[in-house]
């Protein structure tokens, strides 16, 4: 036999794992060939001796390879001892590991040495595998196990996962039978198919992985004849016209239909369910198996032709309206008592089921379940998810499974649902050409519809009420009631219309509009422009009523605008157990919320042009200025620079440069008066690159240009492709109005500070003298407001003035905000020092400060009025602010939109290298990464000067550790938090307390808790500790002095200690995920007595323990309630798990990584306050910070899952002392004076004096304040 006719039988006889220890150990062909006669498997392989000595006796006698007869015999003999001994220790390690996993019931773990020999195998018949066809090796894994244990599943699609899907390895825990939590790697779910053509890739993995099958287990009969093939005869059964292509025979002819995707979905699990139950019940093999259920015309029916001819039918009602008063549609939910029955609605409390098919949606028919068996997100689809529950967040309604929420689905009916088919605004014409439609509808004197819709649709294939009621119910009809020449010119428009933009579709025709009149052509490019022209008048026609271009500019800009720049989704970040979008202070649309290879990635060629040519000429010019740029770079990061290190020359050459490139390169040139900045420069250079908020830097009336309003007459403007909605306003001090306020002490002691202040600031442009009268004669329909001034003495002699724009003019109570301004927190840093380490590339980082930054935004001439003040009350002279203030609400709203836009302009220009931003009003923090991270640094900041940025050059710093508005950046060690000398500050004030027997100005308290609080953003466990400190400063006076009661004190010791025993830093390494729920808990509140239940979901370890009134006296009241309780009981049954579970109670663990891990409850509340952190509930706050100090010690994290009671059954019946679900030997018993809750004690005991509002009060004191400043930090 030639050598192809050995390797066919060696492929198709010999297991691939033996095979792979063959050609590893370079066994010769025919001696491979040799051996298949006889041993197949690796088994048998390595049975054939115990010792080396055997193997070689084996092979002279059975073989005839003799070592005595020659260097190729010798040679050819050590390399089947090689064989034999690597193929009996990888034997030996995979039955040791195999014997774990089913001890422990955990997944199998692969050897990588197995999957090579499988892949290989397989690439020998289809050749070389890319990466997304090659199966992953937790996948793999799943599939080997189900083959050795004889039972074979069908998985969904989600779970067929290649190598090329993001590593989402995260880690699970169980108990052994010892007693011992062991924590391996576990892989999460993909992602279910959305179109054919990522169903047919997550099939084609499917047949390679069943191939892998074939070659590892030989001696497996049903896996025998299987061939690439079989799947992909599968694949074109599903996707033809069988199934997902199927046509239905109408009219003489066969009219194609487009099925439910999910059904589609759902009866290709279904099949390939029932093949796998063939195999499994050896009644054929797999390939054969694959045939059989396609030709099945009983499955077809049971599951397609049935549902699909059911779900075409369905239509779906609107939520049903309810008497209940007040905006909201649904009906009110009334939330059950302990363990009492719900009433209305199902879904809530104790004893409440959430199987009902409807409810609280009203009449719609609602499903738990998408059609492949998936869990639905009950919560995405009633008030919202944060999308860590691991379930599907799709549509519940019946036939839907949308992207939206339940609560939402009537509003993608009628019209939404047309633009959503064309994809396209929304268009409106006359419909008098296209059949019935004759004129615009009528309607009589009590608004009753007359016409001109018909009482029925014309179609001919169906027939369909148009007005009307029909069964109680209108009948007005959406898209499907067009006449059929209407739909046809739908059909012509979205074709002819296929391929344009946007921007395209929304430009204006240059014809004038011809009247309702006008024929309708029959082109379907003529019919188009007729309906932009009826759009153009519609729009001229309703100015009147339309607001200026200055208030409707962010209005009319489409949201989704701040996305279409950048490719993919922006980055999110997780921090203390919440996750949610970057924020790096440049706007909703800023280009480095992307990933650097995502940004600017859909800009248009000209943009991409443009950027790269100024790019380039920054880069040219920095490479000439700086010898060694890192050198000089370093400089400026230990504060040797004192100015600008770039000439003016230097500066307006490039400026030149740079405008010859824009439209207008005059203006481009052009300062206007009272602020820094090219504004024309930076306006134009955003306009060209797509920027949606470009205008208002030069163009209209009300822009930086001509100056911004104050918000006095109108609100400010409402800018969605850069901010998110207001949605809250904190309620301002009410004063009696007095237009002409007198100043406050702290400023009459600095007058003639104030003075040299105003004098400076008039010759910068940004103040102008007058009097009462010349300003009354100037704006005859402004009341001037003069504001009382305050005034701080800075740490370096300046003065501050303080303008109050709040009481007594009422200036900021008049300001209403329809944009949330959004500043990057300790979160955002902290993401970004944890980004940057876990890329490992070289990094500097620089934090610049900008000098006045509110000053730098001109205000318009006519609000000039509103911001008037006094160096002295007594004063003739009224200085009035040109430009920005400190004090006036809108300042900060105007800065921020105004500096976004020029860090965006960086961004652009920059392209996609590979730095970073982070603006806090005017604190900017830079880090650019990689071989080109100095020479990058030196062209941000090039650009930044260019557009008229003025930095304070003394005040950057930079390098690997830096400061970021007060918190502590180390980007070596990958942690953040706060300086030495602020956290001694806390220590030393905790210190100064105590000395003083706990008596403090409450001022001075509020100081301290402010300031702690700040490092609470950082050090998160400390913030439950917190709760005794805001309760006891909210009862009492700001200038009054008290004595703290004993459990204020307490907890301030505790907080002395953890600030003591750390270095004021927390790490910003990723947690460890455990993203499978552990366990679940419940509790059960009666009188007398409390029942807490856990059990462990992998190991069914399980707890039921009952309280009494003198074990747990702060979950009851006097007379024995505990019902009130419930919630702080829910949560003792969670810090209980975590005892006897094994994750807690041990000695205090220095770990650099946490570690995080997942429970369910039934109890939401206990969920958010997980999220939130903190709650001055009483008694929850004890057991809360009791929870949070047993997690601070074992660096654990935990996360609780809300779950309903049904899912949580096993735990509910465990408190009701039901112990038929859990296995009765693997009960922990529970000794209640051996757990730690000497925390919950100590503050317990203290309990009388804190809660006794009045006693606090009555014993605090009134004292005059003074002057009072705050002490540094």
């Amino acid at each position: 036999m030639d050598d192809a006719g050995k390797r066919e039988f060696i492929q198709k006889n010999v297991t691939s794992d033996l095979q792979y220890i063959w050609d590893d150990s370079e066994v010769s062909l025919d001696l491979q060939y040799r051996f298949a006669q006889h041993y197949r498997s690796l088994r048998v392989f390595i049975a054939l001796g115990e010792t080396t000595a055997d193997i070689r006796t084996a092979l002279k006698n059975d073989f005839q390879v003799d070592p005595n007869s020659g260097a190729d015999q010798r040679a050819e003999t050590a390399k089947v001892v090689s064989a034999w001994t690597a193929g009996r220790q990888l034997y030996e390690k995979e039955t040791e590991l195999h014997a774990e996993s089913k001890v422990l019931g955990m997944p199998r773990n692969l050897q990588h040495s197995e999957r090579q020999a499988m892949l290989k195998a397989v690439e020998a018949a289809l050749g070389v595998l890319p990466e997304h066809d090659t199966p992953s090796s937790e996948y793999l894994a799943m599939k080997v196990e189900e083959c050795e244990n004889g039972e074979i599943l069908a998985s969904s699609l989600d779970e067929i996962t290649s190598k090329t899907h993001k590593n989402t390895s995260s880690l699970q825990t169980s108990l052994d039978t010892a007693g011992h939590v062991r924590v391996v790697k576990n892989k999460s779910k993909g992602t279910l198919p959305n179109n054919t053509e990522e169903y047919r890739q997550a099939l084609k993995l499917e047949a390679v992985t069943w191939m892998c099958m074939a070659a590892k287990f030989k001696s497996k009969h049903w896996l025998s004849d299987l061939k690439a093939d079989h799947f992909q005869r599968f694949v074109e059964y599903i996707l033809g016209d069988r199934v997902n292509a199927i046509k239905v025979p109408y009219d003489n002819q066969h009219v194609a239909i487009k099925p439910n995707w999910a059904l589609v979905l759902q009866y290709e699990h279904r099949l390939r369910r029932e093949a796998f139950k063939l195999v499994n019940r050896g009644e054929a093999t797999l390939g054969d198996a694959l045939v059989r259920v396609t030709k099945d015309p009983d499955l077809k029916e049971a599951y397609f032709t049935t549902p699909l001819a059911l779900t075409t039918a369905e239509t779906p009602v609107k939520y049903q309206k309810t008497s209940q008063k007040g905006n909201n549609e649904w009906t009110n939910r009334q939330k059950g008592k302990g363990k009492g029955k719900f009433q209305q609605h199902k879904g809530f409390g104790k004893g409440a089921k959430n199987n009902a098919s409807k409810g609280k949606h009203g009449d719609l028919s609602l499903v738990a379940q998408t059609p492949d068996g998936r869990d639905i997100c009950f919560a995405f689809n009633s008030q919202g998810c944060n999308g860590k529950c691991g379930r599907v967040h799709v549509c519940r309604v019946r036939g839907c499974f949308g992207d939206h929420a339940a609560r939402e689905h009537s509003k993608f009916q009628g019209n939404q649902k047309k633009a959503e088919i064309l994809g396209k605004p929304l268009v409106v014409t006359n419909q008098q050409a296209f059949g019935n439609w004759k004129s615009w509808p009528q309607f009589d004197e009590d608004r009753s519809y007359l016409g001109p819709l018909p009482a029925a649709c014309s179609h001919p294939f169906h027939v369909r009420k148009l007005i009307g009621k029909e069964n109680g119910k209108w009948k007005t009809a959406d898209a499907a009631a067009y006449p059929p020449p209407l739909c046809k010119w739908l059909a012509q428009l979205i074709v002819s219309r296929k391929g344009e933009s946007l921007s395209e579709l929304n430009k204006q025709p240059e014809r004038p509009l011809e009247r309702l009149e006008r024929p309708v052509q029959t082109q379907a490019h003529h019919e188009a422009t007729a309906v932009e022209e009826s759009q153009h008048q519609a729009t001229q026609e309703a100015d009147q009523d339309v607001p200026s271009e200055e208030q409707t500019a962010g209005q009319n800009t489409n949201a989704d605008v701040r996305q279409h720049l950048h490719r993919g989704q922006k980055i999110t970040l997780e921090w203390a157990g919440r996750a949610r979008e970057l924020v790096d202070g440049f706007g909703l649309c800023s280009p480095t919320l992307w990933e650097p290879s995502c940004r600017g990635a859909h800009m248009s060629a000209e943009a991409k042009g443009l950027c790269m040519e100024i790019f380039e000429m920054l880069s040219t010019f920095v490479d000439k200025k700086f010898a060694d740029p890192r050198r000089e770079a370093i400089k400026l990061g230990l504060g040797h620079f004192s100015s600008s290190p770039f000439t003016d020359k230097e500066l307006e050459g490039l400026r030149r440069s740079w405008a010859a490139l824009l439209p207008s390169k005059d203006m481009a040139m052009v300062v206007p008066e009272r602020q820094p900045f090219l504004l024309g420069l930076v306006g134009q250079s955003l306009e060209a690159f797509g920027d949606p908020d470009y205008s208002v830097y030069m163009e209209g009336t009300d822009s930086f240009w001509n100056g911004v309003p104050v918000g006095y007459d109108e609100p400010l403007p409402r800018i969605p492709a850069v901010f998110p909605p207001k949605e809250k306003a904190r309620p301002l001090d009410d004063s009696e109005f007095n237009n002409m306020a007198c100043n406050y002490k702290s400023a009459e002691g600095m007058a003639d500070d104030l003075e040299k202040k105003f004098r400076e600031e008039e010759q910068l442009g940004r103040m102008v003298p007058t009097t009462l009268g010349r300003l009354k004669a100037d704006f005859p329909d402004r009341t001037p407001l003069v504001a009382a001034m305050g005034a701080i003495r800075k740490p370096n002699g300046d003065v501050r003035p303080l303008h109050d724009g709040t009481h007594f003019v009422q200036l900021n109570n008049q300001i209403i905000f329809q944009d949330q301004l959004q500043y990057p927190g300790p979160e955002d840093a902290a993401h970004m020092v944890r980004h940057i380490q876990e890329e490992q590339e070289a990094v500097f980082a620089l934090s610049a400060d900008i000098a006045s930054a509110h000053r730098l935004v001109k205000i318009r001439r006519r609000d000039w009025p509103l911001l008037g003040c006094k160096a002295r009350s007594e004063d003739k002279t009224i200085w009035i602010n040109c430009v920005g203030t400190f004090g006036i609400s809108s300042a900060s709203y105007w800065w921020s939109r105004l500096f976004s836009g020029i860090g965006r302009l960086a961004a652009y220009i920059m392209q996609q290298q590979n730095w970073w931003q982070l603006v806090y009003v005017d604190d900017l923090h830079l880090t650019c990464l990689g071989a080109r991270k100095f020479v990058n640094m030196w062209i941000i900041l090039l650009i930044y000067e260019l557009v008229g940025t003025p930095f304070s050059y003394k005040k950057f710093s930079g390098g690997l550790k830096v400061q970021f508005v007060g918190y502590l950046l180390d980007y070596r060690e990958c942690l953040i938090g706060i300086t030495k000398k602020r956290g001694e500050w806390l220590v030393n004030f905790i210190e100064e307390m105590r000395k003083a027997g706990g008596t403090v100005l409450l001022r001075r308290f509020n100081e301290f808790v402010g300031r702690l609080g700040f490092v609470a953003r950082v050090l998160v466990w400390l913030k439950p500790f917190m709760a005794p400190l805001y309760t006891w400063s909210s009862v009492l006076d700001r200038s009054s002095v008290a004595t703290a009661p004993r459990l204020v004190s307490l907890v301030m010791r505790f907080l002395s200690e953890q600030l003591h025993d750390c270095t004021y830093v927390h790490t910003c390494r990723r947690p460890e995920g455990l993203s499978q729920e552990l366990f679940r808990t419940d509790a059960k509140c009666e009188l007398g007595r409390v029942v807490l239940g856990g059990v462990h979901l992998i190991s069914g370890a399980w707890f039921s323990v009952e309280l009494r009134p003198e074990q747990a006296p702060y979950l009851f009241k006097d007379g024995g309630e505990s019902q009130w309780a419930s919630t702080t009981a829910e949560l003792l049954a969670v810090l209980v798990a975590l005892h006897l579970f094994g994750f807690v109670g041990g000695p205090v663990k220095h770990v650099t990584t946490p570690i995080k891990i997942s429970a369910g409850t039934d109890n939401l509340a206990n969920e958010h306050l997980i999220k939130k952190g903190l709650t001055t509930r009483w008694p929850l706050c004890l057991v809360y910070m009791q929870m949070t100090k047993a997690l601070m010690d074992s660096r654990l994290m935990v996360q609780l899952n809300w779950r309903p009671r049904d899912q949580n059954a096993l735990a509910d019946a465990l408190t009701n002392e039901d112990f038929s679900g859990v296995d009765i030997q693997k009960r922990i018993h529970v000794d209640w004076t051996k757990l730690d809750f000497s925390w919950i004690w100590k503050l317990w005991n203290e309990r009388n004096a804190y809660l006794d509002k009045d006693g606090l009060r009555a014993s605090a004191k009134i004292v005059k304040l003074g002057d009072y400043e705050k002490s540094g930090w």
